[in-house]
């Protein structure tokens, strides 16, 4: 069975400046805006992901403070270019790629390796506990 993340519950002060910066500013598709007497909720979604942001005015939205969500990571192929995108925008960003579990683009050597194996149907999901051995506590499964 696939368990996928699809949205992300993003807390924002201003709801009409958070569409305009997430659209306009980065690129992400407006999946859609609902506004009626009752609520305000807005979905965004960045090229190429499967998970969306969500924010909005309803209860559950409120309780967050804005800017309460951190270490959130958003995945670039290139670097270099979405630096690029970000200078354009004039988004603050920080100096340059990092390297990040042995990567310039930040995504993990072994999570690539299954996804082009997946991608090319050579990968085969195994069990936590392949081999009769047990996960350490804290360990994140593949």
């Amino acid at each position: 069975m696939d368990w996928t993340l699809e949205v992300i519950i993003l807390p924002v002060a201003d709801i009409d400046r958070s569409i305009a910066f997430y659209r306009d500013k980065v690129g992400f598709h407006l999946d859609h805006d609902t506004h009626n007497d009752h609520m305000h909720v807005v979905q965004l979604t960045p090229n190429g992901s499967g998970c969306s942001i969500v924010f909005g005015d309803l209860p559950a939205q409120r309780e967050m403070a804005p800017g309460s969500i951190k270490g959130l990571q958003l995945v670039v192929s290139d670097a270099q270019a979405a630096r690029q995108v970000c200078d354009a925008a004039v988004l603050s960003v920080g100096p340059g790629p990092q390297l990040q579990h042995g990567t310039q683009d930040g995504y993990p050597l072994a999570r690539r390796r299954r996804r082009r194996q997946r991608q090319s149907g050579r990968y085969q999901q195994q069990s936590a506990h392949a081999g009769g051995s047990k996960p350490r506590p804290g360990a994140s499964l593949p």
